[in-house]
């Protein structure tokens, strides 16, 4: 039996991509993946034009999706994109950005390895105060680690084996787990920050 694409409804051999719980084709997939990540961009105006950019190239999927998002962003916008592994102090006031390819899994885990820490509100502070200060970004912090390894491998770009997230068990029977748990991260340390 034939599925079809519940965005575009064509008929597709393609159109049964789990991760969403609904069936979708490989070229809807990617256009709602770059919808969600030019949206955060444009909503949290991450950046401006004639900003010098440095993306953190660091081999994981997101890394690689990132650049591809912003190569794209690049085109249409004056901005100037530097890649690197890693960046050091002297990077910091560099560049007016700093993008680390933190998708949805990366920022839970951190938040995770936060609470375990002793001092969770100091430690959440200084973090966030340093990114803040020295202009440290993500972009897809919207997107999964699985999304970024499906998008990367439709456009045809690297990809990394994905490795299990402890929430995917829960991103099953309770669709949008991981999406909801990283926004309540988001609203706790805006609480935690004031």
């Amino acid at each position: 039996m034939e599925t079809k694409c519940s965005f575009c409804e064509k008929h597709n051999e393609e159109s049964s991509i789990e991760i969403i719980n609904r069936p979708i084709c490989k070229f809807c997939f990617t256009n709602q993946i770059e919808k969600r990540i030019r949206k955060n961009i444009r909503v949290n105006r991450f950046f401006s034009k004639n900003d010098d950019i440095l993306i953190i190239m660091n081999n994981t999927n997101g890394s690689f999706t990132t650049k591809y998002i912003m190569e794209q962003v690049e085109q249409k916008m004056p901005i100037k994109l530097s890649f690197k592994d890693s960046f050091t102090s002297e990077d910091l006031s560099n560049f007016d950005i700093i993008i680390a390819s933190q998708n949805t899994d990366d920022e839970i885990d951190t938040f995770i390895n936060q609470i375990s820490e002793l001092n969770l509100i100091n430690e959440i502070k200084n973090n966030d105060e340093i990114k803040k200060r020295n202009h440290i970004i993500s972009v897809i912090d919207n997107v999964s680690e699985q999304e970024c390894f499906l998008f990367n491998t439709f456009k045809e770009l690297d990809t990394v084996k994905v490795t299990k997230h402890e929430l995917d068990d829960f991103d099953k029977p309770y669709p949008e787990t991981k999406f909801s748990t990283n926004k309540s991260i988001k609203k706790i340390k805006s609480i935690i920050l004031k």
